[in-house]
């Protein structure tokens, strides 16, 4: 069982091309299998990232020494505070907030996370909801954001202009350490001290703003700009120092986040190339090549203009000087667009690439001829690249 699931996992990753794991219900899987599975076979160097759900940091801590830190965790200490802060504000101390959860003690193995299906579903964050997601985008650790927060589809919540903001100033403005500025029962502020630095400060109140004077990094009289939109241009003055007001939290809004001033641009959406493996055999999903049809192996949905390359791996075995494999791609409207026949005198690995002409899904069949009785359908492996478009 132990080896069968590696092998699976490997499997799945090379055909799904996945990219990293999200390990489930980890107090409930031996240490003893996860740590190997994800050194091995394809999963190795790859991104996890374990469902600790406990509130106890230091038991979440002995997990990831267990796993020899091979895998991050998802920071649930922080995210029971961030629930507290958001639903309950007059019972939160927002002092609390400093260095706080898995976070504050290992930025750089936690994954944190304002809500997910199974919190949405049983204890979820009802109210001040983007007071959560402005501290955990602009803090350290992996942010991670819940799909329903952030989509405008049917009976999400449509977060997404606000986080969109978020997620700006995370990818330009959040780094380096944290430095504590102010913080009390009310208000907590902190500064992103990396090579640019970043003022943040978090106001719990409904029903009044907060105003505070607090050091920073950056030099005497330095222009800044709110780069949320909640608050005016400021400077600092003759010590550095900064004095701001942080907006009355109406609907989780009582954020600010002021650096050097700057352009704010959407991101460019970045294409990534997809490598998967299709294995087709007797014992999978996939039927191998057999002479009496041309067997689907997969469809791929590719943006027209960019190259489809494929290379074709195969069981030679008994093979006459007759024998070979045809492997065609086929197009949206199902006409063939590309082949190559494949034979004894055939490299493994030999490639079929294509430039596809039409945005949509292609198609790779196969079939064999005067295969030997002995190997009457062999089996194959082919690995696909591609570039598909960011929507369907």
């Amino acid at each position: 069982m132990f080896r069968g699931l590696i092998a699976a996992g490997d499997w799945l990753t090379r055909a799904l091309d996945i990219q990293g794991y999200r390990l489930d219900d980890v107090k409930g899987v031996s240490t003893d299998f996860l740590l190997p599975f994800l050194n091995q076979a394809a999963m190795a160097g790859k991104f996890a990232v374990g469902e600790f759900f406990d509130g106890n940091i230091g038991f979440i801590q002995g997990w990831m020494n267990s796993m020899q830190h091979r895998s991050s965790a998802f920071d649930f200490p922080l995210r029971f505070k961030l629930q507290t802060m958001c639903n309950h504000p007059e019972s939160f101390n927002m002092a609390d907030l400093d260095h706080a959860g898995l976070t504050g003690a290992d930025p750089l193995g936690s994954v944190t996370f304002v809500e997910n299906h199974d919190t949405d579903l049983n204890s979820p964050i009802v109210r001040n909801k983007m007071l959560a997601y402005a501290y955990i985008l602009t803090s350290e650790g992996y942010p991670c954001i819940f799909y329903r927060d952030y989509s405008t589809d049917t009976r999400c919540f449509g977060l997404k202009p606000e986080i969109d903001r978020l997620l700006w100033i995370h990818e330009r403005l959040a780094q380096g350490p944290t430095q504590q500025r102010w913080k009390d029962w009310g208000v907590f502020a902190f500064e992103r001290l990396g090579r640019e630095p970043l003022v943040v400060a978090l106001n719990k109140d409904a029903g009044t703003s907060r105003k505070i004077t607090i050091q920073t990094a950056f030099p005497a009289d330095t222009s800044l700009q709110d780069f949320t939109g909640h608050g005016p241009p400021l400077r600092t003055d003759a010590q550095g120092n900064l004095t701001l007001t942080v907006a009355e939290n109406a609907n989780g809004l009582g954020y600010v986040c002021y650096a050097r001033p700057a352009q704010i641009a959407p991101f460019d959406a970045k294409a990534i190339p997809v490598s998967q493996e299709y294995e087709g055999s007797s014992d999978l999903d996939i039927r191998p090549a057999v002479g009496t049809e041309s067997v689907t192996i997969c469809r791929v949905f590719v943006q027209a203009q960019q190259a489809i390359e494929s290379e074709l791996f195969f069981d030679t075995s008994h093979w006459t000087s007759a024998t070979a494999v045809q492997l065609d791609l086929h197009g949206p409207d199902d006409a063939k667009v590309a082949g190559r026949r494949y034979d004894l005198s055939t490299a493994q690995g030999a490639p079929l690439s294509f430039k596809a002409q039409q945005r949509g899904f292609h198609a790779f069949r196969i079939q064999s001829g005067s295969a030997p009785v002995s190997n009457p359908a062999p089996s194959f492996k082919l690995r696909v690249k591609y570039v598909a478009p960011q929507t369907l």
